[in-house]
């Protein structure tokens, strides 16, 4: 199921980190939290969720060790796989 839903995988990824989109500047923000399903709006390019996204990982490893760990990578969507 998840596999059809656009950034599901992303979401699955980034879902600890939601109270740090704060960090972002708010067109990457608003990007990433309509990506995410967290905020309303249109779908989002994808380029601008790829650099919002390794944006958000940079800023909270800046701060704390930050590890990553992708299982079933077969199984994500295909919009996830463009940003991992």
């Amino acid at each position: 199921f998840e596999a059809d839903v656009t950034y599901a995988g992303l979401n699955q990824l980034l879902l600890p980190l939601r109270d740090e989109l704060s960090r972002l500047p708010p067109g990457m923000q608003d990007a990433l939290s309509v990506a995410l399903g967290f905020g309303p709006g249109g779908p989002p390019g994808e380029l601008l969720v790829c650099n919002a996204a390794l944006s958000l990982v940079v800023a909270v490893a800046e701060q704390n060790p930050l590890l990553i760990l992708i299982d079933d990578l077969q199984w994500i969507d295909r919009a996830s796989t463009v940003v991992f």
